[in-house]
């Protein structure tokens, strides 16, 4: 949902972030500004 506020956490991480998922191996992703403005244009 647009109004996630691990959105806010990934937009405004200055290092990386882990996403995980059970059964799968982690995936560290650097932060970058496009999700903030991904996020924005959602929102309207």
């Amino acid at each position: 949902m647009p109004n996630d506020s691990l959105l806010e956490a990934m937009g405004f991480s200055r290092g990386r972030f882990v996403v995980q998922q059970a059964g799968l191996p982690p995936l560290v992703v650097p932060a970058w500004a496009e999700i903030e403005r991904v996020t924005e244009d959602c929102r309207g």
